[in-house]
């Protein structure tokens, strides 16, 4: 489905269904009256609700949508459906608050013991941008430390009713820590309900080459919740949602929403800054490709110079367009890690930056390709003294599995292709 976005008011004017210009329409806090006016006509046309209600809660945006459709035309979802939807916005705030209360107990924790936090994404990213916490979905608590203090860190929050979500050996835990393209170790309590990820760098390095030690200098203090923590400038805030929705081909669309709740969350943003790291950092690639996605489809405003940039950058546009192209899309999933990989590789401007990436993901495809699981243990029931087969044995599985799929779906787009 390709989306044709008109830039002044960020809705969608090509054929698309109307549930999904609805969602684009209500998924920002701030609503201007001509867009009021076109939610109520929208709403009131023959809408699928249950199918606009499940993808809006899928890619992130239910909550500015109930707001949305709350405040301008609260009428217009069928009443039985309207219950479930304020039942469930209820339950989302309660989650919410409840979330928000354990971050600020552990940032507690950790600082009691002398270890900086900076919580960021979250209820910190609800507050900070969205202006409240309940208008944005998070379910995991993201808390970034030195690479210094990452051991200790992880003992406290063990002592703290945490467990590791997958156990790690001494060496796995050492190996982790070591590699570039690792940056964090995942929590769960011990109800199985709150998720924390302890982080040591914002992204992986082979991504994004920023260096955490140059962030502490120049953060800045935020009031959630009547507690100050620590936050990241609005310019390195744009850049981590940028590379944070680049890297994950921006599937979901309240990534789109967190760049343009940002961007009309202040009006003194220092745009040389932003494009000055953006070079240094080798990811301005990934910053306009946000900055394209917010503008045309959620009508998020930037500098009329940035934006002549953004229409000239004939490379980031097509990406954009694949976004676009695809986001409401079910996904193949044999072809989507390929796919993501190759958009991966895009999105870097340096060829050299693109020839470590496929090498990387060359390697990855190879032990993914020979190391054996469970499914394979499962479909070749070999003796112990002949499990060293079983590396032979998955490629088979694999190729006998995927790759006759792949042949088949080429084939059929082949004979749709002729008879067209």
């Amino acid at each position: 489905m390709e989306l044709k976005m008109v830039m002044s008011t960020g809705v969608a004017k090509a054929q698309v269904r109307p549930e999904i210009e609805l969602l684009l329409s209500c998924a920002r806090t701030q609503v201007k009256p001509e867009s009021a006016n076109h939610i109520r006509d929208l709403a009131s046309q023959q809408i699928d609700w249950e199918y606009l209600l499940a993808t809006a809660f899928s890619h992130g945006v239910m909550p500015v949508l109930y707001r949305n459709l709350s405040a301008l035309c609260p009428g217009a979802i069928p009443h039985p459906i309207r219950n479930d939807v304020r039942n469930w916005f209820q339950s989302h705030v309660q989650r919410n608050l409840r979330l928000t209360r354990e971050l600020l107990r552990l940032i507690r924790i950790l600082g009691e013991r002398g270890i900086r936090t900076l919580p960021y994404k979250g209820p910190v990213l609800a507050a900070a941008v969205y202006g409240d916490i309940s208008l944005r979905f998070f379910s995991d608590l993201d808390i970034l430390v030195d690479k210094s203090d990452v051991l200790q860190a992880k003992e406290i929050i063990l002592a703290h009713g945490y467990k590791l979500r997958k156990p790690l050996t001494d060496d796995q835990e050492a190996a982790r820590l070591r590699s570039k393209n690792e940056k964090d170790l995942a929590f769960i309590d011990l109800e199985d309900i709150v998720k924390v990820e302890l982080h040591w760098e914002v992204a992986s390095l082979a991504l994004f080459p920023l260096e955490t030690r140059r962030l502490w200098d120049r953060l800045e203090r935020f009031n959630l919740g009547g507690t100050k923590v620590l936050n990241l400038p609005t310019e390195d805030l744009l850049l981590v949602l940028c590379v944070h929705g680049a890297k994950h081909f921006f599937c979901r669309v309240e990534w789109i929403c967190d760049i343009g709740e940002l961007l009309a969350s202040t009006s003194e943003l220092d745009w040389a800054k932003v494009l000055e790291q953006s070079k240094r950092l080798r990811i301005k690639r990934m910053l306009f490709l946000g900055l394209i996605l917010a503008r045309d489809m959620l009508g998020a405003v930037v500098p009329a110079e940035i934006s002549r940039d953004l229409d000239n950058d004939v490379e980031t546009q097509i990406l954009a367009e694949r976004v676009r192209g695809s986001l409401f899309r079910e996904p193949n999933a044999s072809l989507e890690v390929v796919k993501r990989h190759f958009h991966r590789i895009g999105l870097r401007e340096r060829s050299s930056d693109r020839m470590r990436l496929r090498l990387y993901f060359l390697k990855d495809y190879l032990r993914a390709l020979v190391t054996p699981n469970e499914e394979d243990s499962s479909q070749f029931r070999l003796p112990s003294t002949l499990s060293f087969l079983y590396g032979i044995l998955r490629p088979v599985r694999l190729v006998k599995a995927y790759g006759l799929n792949l042949l088949i779906t080429k084939g059929n787009r082949k004979r749709r292709d002729s008879s067209t």
